[in-house]
């Protein structure tokens, strides 16, 4: 999996192309993402402001496509486009 990581505080995001992908829990859906903002939030997420546990990939504002569906998940289907805007492990 590709994606934008935050290693260390104050320091550009580092390209990262071997992250792994996440298991499916049940409940949750994987989203391929093809578009993710960048508010002020990730900016204080990168600057140290919110004590984050790092390294993490930041962004709560975010347009991708169903890439597969974990257990007792409903109404969505592989391939749907959908936006996210979650908080998970960032502040």
């Amino acid at each position: 999996m590709k994606g934008l990581v935050i290693e260390e505080f104050e320091k550009p995001y580092s390209f990262r192309t071997d992250l792994p992908t996440p298991e499916l829990e049940p409940g949750l859906m994987l989203v391929k993402m093809k578009v993710a903002g960048f508010c002020h939030t990730e900016l204080l997420v990168l600057d140290g402001e919110y004590h984050s546990q790092l390294p993490m990939i930041p962004g709560h504002e975010n347009v991708g496509v169903i890439a597969a569906i974990g257990e007792a998940v409903t109404g969505f289907n592989v391939g749907d486009r959908v936006g996210v805007g979650l908080f998970r492990k960032a502040c």
